[in-house]
């Protein structure tokens, strides 16, 4: 498997995401609300982008794929912003990316 700690990265926050997502799912559908938009709903639109975004890019670093470096180089630099954690996570993702990144073998 090619990229195998920049995939396990994404792989861990896609699951945290997931798991952040259920957690309130649940705690909202077990109270009654009577609001026009159910806040799960609001959830799901919420967490849809970054469980998403982490998926396909754990699975184009898997590949070697240049779509997935790119798409890791742009998750990378917005974790940059979520200080202290995901600056740190930002910056690993970051260097993975750059001189650690093993490109496909079918690539051009």
């Amino acid at each position: 498997m090619l990229n195998s700690k920049l995939a396990r990265i994404h792989q861990v926050l896609l699951i945290a995401y997931v798991a952040i997502w259920l957690l309130l799912t649940v705690l909202t559908l077990s109270e009654k609300h009577e609001a026009a938009m159910h806040p799960s709903i609001f959830f799901t639109a919420i967490f849809a982008l970054p469980i998403a975004g982490h998926l396909f890019a754990m699975i184009g670093a898997r590949r070697g794929n240049s779509w997935g470096r790119t798409l890791s180089r742009a998750i990378g630099v917005l974790l940059l912003f979520g200080f202290p954690i995901g600056t740190i996570l930002g910056i690993y993702v970051l260097r993975q990316v750059g001189k650690a990144w093993q490109p496909s073998q079918n690539a051009p």
